[in-house]
């Protein structure tokens, strides 16, 4: 207000003024102008709605952690090593005292093993499976999809399947989608190294060689077929 008062006081202020008075305060007067409609107020609106768009385009923190833990189902995957104490129990080698086979040679190890040796190397509550998805049944095989944490961080995923028969008495619905989830555990902890040398074909052979044999057995339709035990 003091400068548009001081222009509109100019033409009286330069005839009561001395000519060199006079023609410094025009000039002053000018530069008053200049200045007052100048383009401040634009570049600071400008500026403002860069800013603006800038955080629109960057999420906070808070909102980047958010999203990671409610819709990465990947998250935290070989971002660091177990330690080094946990690792040295996760790839032990198995006792052979605990290594079982089935009739058509598979060696296996039970499933409680698995829990145990997770349960040893990062204590309860320090390994999760998280489901993917509801069971499904098809051909007379439940199976649901699960993955693996520890810590929080995705360590592996895979599908556990059980034969299911709804004829057979001594298996319900539920008890074959929990041993679908068992199997689902074995199947993950083979990306954390346990009980990895059952799935080497030289282990196998060995093993086999030393603490298993071969019969022949007859079935009741007098067919005779080889199985291990």
């Amino acid at each position: 207000r003091g400068i548009l008062s001081a222009a509109r006081s100019t033409p009286l202020l330069v005839r009561l003024l001395p000519r060199t008075a006079s023609r410094q305060l025009t000039i002053a007067t000018q530069q008053s102008r200049l200045r007052f409609v100048g383009v401040a107020t634009p570049v600071a609106r400008f500026s403002s709605s860069v800013d603006d768009d800038r955080s629109a385009l960057v999420p906070s923190s808070s909102e980047v952690s958010t999203e990671d833990k409610s819709t990465n189902p990947f998250r935290g995957a070989s971002t660091q090593p177990v330690p080094k104490d946990a690792a040295d129990i996760l790839l032990a080698k198995i006792d052979p005292s605990l290594v079982e086979i089935k009739p058509d040679g598979l060696l296996y190890l039970p499933e409680i093993r698995y829990r145990q040796i997770l349960l040893k190397a990062f204590g309860p509550g320090g390994w999760a499976l998280e489901p993917r998805g509801e069971p499904a049944y098809d051909k007379r095989v439940v199976s649901r999809e699960y993955a693996l944490y520890v810590g929080g961080r995705y360590i592996a995923q895979a599908r556990g399947e059980q034969d299911y028969f709804d004829t057979n008495p001594n298996m319900s619905y539920a008890t074959a989608v929990e041993a679908a989830k068992s199997n689902a555990l074995v199947r993950c902890c083979k990306d954390l190294g346990i009980a990895n040398e059952l799935w080497d074909p030289t282990y196998i052979a060995a093993f086999k060689k030393e603490h298993c044999v071969q019969v022949f057995v007859e079935s009741k339709d007098g067919k005779k077929k080889m199985l291990w035990r």
